[in-house]
């Protein structure tokens, strides 16, 4: 790994949830890129905070749930000095809150315009959508900001949700190198909006498609796209009703040709 130097660098607040928030925080570590403050979801209501909080150790961390203005008198930073850079964080910024900061970026495991909202990996594999990862201004408007870099990761036939997303995680650590460079100004900064609208899912579209209707008509490669699709374990997502009214849950297992020599 090409570490930076310890130059002068653009200070940033962090804000982060989950695995791929906690390994880009190891990887921002690695790059000499230290938050000025930790923002993470209310006690309680986040995954791995305790591992991102020892990845920085030393800085302060906040939660949220309070008016990122005060954090200006609580912690002493000016705001509009910041970047506020957002990976896998699970609260929506307002105007007035993006407003207080230099600028705000958020790293989106899908490749945009596609797949804006939640479950990228799910729908790229159901509606044969290109699949990556974006950096992008954040707006009101959940994942509709300017696009500042975007990373194609390959979507394949024996994939499931669960490979699928961790190959974009992987992407999304690879990504922090270019966040990095652009923290140290060592990047120019150029951005642009999409041509097209994409496509957009909400968690209650991933809570529809969970459930199977065995009397519907679909093709093979349909049901199996859709039940890979939908394999996280240790996550039960797919299922059907058997005559009881029980939940029934599938998972698919694959494995390429080439696997099995």
């Amino acid at each position: 790994m090409d570490h930076l130097g310890n130059d002068l660098m653009i200070p940033f607040i962090y804000a982060s949830n989950n695995e791929n928030g906690y390994r880009c925080a190891l990887n921002l570590r690695d790059y000499n890129c230290v938050p000025e403050l930790l923002l993470l979801h209310p006690l309680g209501k986040g995954k791995m905070q305790d591992e991102i909080r020892s990845v920085f150790p030393d800085v302060p961390c906040v939660y949220w749930g309070s008016d990122l203005k005060t954090l200006e008198d609580d912690y002493g930073v000016d705001l509009s000095s910041l970047i506020l850079l957002s990976i896998n964080f699970g609260y929506l910024f307002n105007n007035r809150d993006l407003a207080l900061f230099r600028d705000a970026w958020n790293l989106h495991i899908g490749y945009l315009p596609w797949n804006r909202g939640s479950n990228p990996n799910v729908w790229s594999i159901i509606e044969g959508t290109p699949a990556g990862v974006t950096l992008h201004r954040i707006s009101e408007k959940l994942d509709g900001g300017e696009i500042l870099k975007a990373e194609r990761v390959d979507v394949f036939s024996w994939d499931t949700g669960y490979t699928l997303y961790f190959r974009l995680v992987s992407k999304s650590e690879e990504m922090i190198q270019y966040i990095a460079d652009l923290l140290h100004e060592r990047e120019s900064l150029k951005s642009f909006l999409p041509d097209s609208p994409g496509s957009f899912h909400c968690l209650r579209d991933f809570e529809e498609v969970k459930l199977i209707n065995l009397d519907s008509v679909d093709s093979f490669k349909g049901f199996i796209d859709r039940v890979r699709a939908l394999t996280f374990p240790p996550y039960k997502n797919a299922y059907f009703l058997d005559e009881n009214g029980r939940k029934v849950f599938v998972d698919i297992v694959l494995s390429p040709e080439d696997d099995l020599e």
